[in-house]
């Protein structure tokens, strides 16, 4: 959490996210938008009244923001609009809805082989930051967990060294999106990798509480990871432009095109895999996991050609 906020509403906003951190909420996103909203109310001087002629520029869409980024930050705002109304503060703007829409579904990027032994090359080679002293050792672990796991970016970010258990093999994913738990066994090689990085990150910070640390204390921030994902990518040599863009999150929709299309190599089942590949990926219903079924012909010649004749069972995903 933000150590201070300086504005008139600071209070206010420290109230809030004690509101959702005792509702089992990490509330990270949310915290790092009302942090901008606290620097904003100082930056121009208001007093505590949470009107609209305070909110209006804040609550226009910025150049350069997604419609999907601004949906966020606005959905936020209202949440917040809506606690200081329910303490009875009678002079608040509550925030409609329909602030902005979001976009289409995102399209996936997938990565190709060689562009993924580029990345993890040029992860590898990275160069020590006097910002962030470590990064050179968190980086290259953080993103090959994301890779061989495909857990949420944010799953990753802040998992805590009390949730990892490496001599058993797996690590727990607590009360993540939908507050659903759950437990990933992880395969020898990232476990070997996992375990060397542990025993030299340990030697920096004896005492740290996440597993990926920013520092003793600190976990990345969505930000960070971004830009530091898209620094790596530019190290490689590997293009950003055009659409859909590369993301870390990308990983996540890699591993499972992957599990599905070499499931399909073998000749197994990709429809009776499907609710391992739910549970394992933390998703809150099969809905969820056929998405990547119906994506997976687009991005692998073995599935398509193998399932063609089936095109008619898959069931449709209703979005």
């Amino acid at each position: 959490m933000k150590e201070k906020f300086s504005s008139s509403i600071g209070s206010y906003i420290m109230l809030f996210l004690e509101f959702k951190h005792a509702q089992g909420l990490r509330y990270l996103t949310g915290e790092y938008y009302l942090s901008k909203l606290d620097d904003y109310w100082t930056t121009n001087g208001f007093d505590s009244s949470f009107t609209k002629e305070h909110v209006h520029r804040w609550m226009l869409r910025r150049e350069h923001e997604s419609n999907n980024t601004h949906c966020c930050r606005m959905s936020f705002l209202r949440e917040f609009s809506k606690f200081l109304h329910a303490q009875g503060l009678s002079d608040i703007y509550l925030i409609p809805r329909g602030m902005s829409k979001r976009g289409s579904k995102y399209m996936p990027y997938l990565f190709s082989d060689d562009k993924v032994k580029k990345f993890f090359s040029a992860c590898d080679t990275m160069r020590p930051s006097k910002e962030i002293p470590c990064r050179a050792l968190v980086l290259p672990a953080y993103f090959r967990f994301l890779y061989c796991c495909g857990v949420r970016t944010g799953e990753a970010r802040v998992l805590r060294v009390e949730d990892t258990n490496l001599p058993q093999g797996y690590v727990d994913i607590i009360k993540a999106k939908g507050f659903k738990s759950r437990r990933l066994f992880i395969k020898d090689e990232l476990l070997r990798i996992l375990a060397e990085f542990d025993s030299k990150i340990s030697l920096c910070y004896p005492n740290r509480t996440y597993f990926f640390p920013l520092d003793t204390a600190d976990a990345y921030s969505p930000h960070q990871i971004a830009r530091s994902f898209n620094e790596i990518w530019r190290e490689a040599g590997l293009p950003l432009g055009g659409q859909p863009k590369p993301r870390a999150y990308d990983f996540r929709h890699h591993f499972a095109f992957s599990n599905i299309n070499r499931w399909t190599e073998k000749g197994i089942d990709a429809n009776g895999m499907l609710p391992y590949l739910m549970h394992y990926m933390g998703h809150s219903s099969i809905k969820s996991t056929f998405y990547y079924l119906h994506l997976v012909p687009e991005f692998f010649s073995t599935y398509s050609e193998r399932t063609k004749s089936l095109e008619n069972m898959i069931p449709e995903v209703v979005s």
